[in-house]
C-alpha cells in the first residue's frame, strides 16, 4: 500500500464508523458505500467491507417477529357468545381484540372494541 492509500483509509475509517453508528449497527458494506456516495465520497464496497472488518463492525439485522399462535382455547376465559353474534339489545355485548403493527422503527399496539348490536330498520 502506498502512502496516499493509507491516508485515504485513515480518513474513511471515522466516516464508516459514524455511518454504521447512525444506522444503529444495521448497515452493511453496501448500504454504507451508498451513504458515502450520497456524501460525495467515492469508495468501493470491498474497501468499505475491509474497513468495517478492521474496525470490528458487524452488521446486525433484526430477526423476524415471532407471533404466538394460540393452540388451545383458554379455559379461564369462558366463551359466553358461542358464536351467536346477533344481539337483540344495545349495550349488552361488546367484544375486543389487540394486535401489534410494525411502524417502521418500532411496534405499535392497536386495541379495538366493537359493540355487537346492529340497528335494523
Amino acid at each position: 500500500m502506498d502512502v496516499v492509500d493509507n491516508v485515504e483509509r485513515l480518513a474513511l475509517k471515522p466516516q464508516v464508523n459514524r455511518l454504521f453508528s447512525k444506522s444503529r449497527s444495521s448497515a452493511g458494506s453496501r448500504i454504507i458505500k451508498g451513504l458515502l456516495s450520497e456524501e460525495g465520497v467515492v469508495a468501493g464496497r470491498f474497501k468499505v467491507r475491509r474497513l468495517m472488518s478492521e474496525l470490528g463492525l458487524i452488521c446486525k439485522q433484526p430477526g423476524p417477529h415471532a407471533y404466538k399462535q394460540a393452540t388451545v382455547e383458554r379455559s379461564d376465559i369462558p366463551n359466553h357468545l358461542g358464536r351467536e353474534f346477533a344481539v337483540a339489545q344495545p349495550n349488552r355485548v361488546w367484544c375486543g381484540d389487540i394486535t401489534y403493527i410494525w411502524g417502521g422503527q418500532r411496534w405499535s399496539y392497536l386495541a379495538v372494541v366493537l359493540r355487537l348490536f346492529e340497528v335494523r330498520s
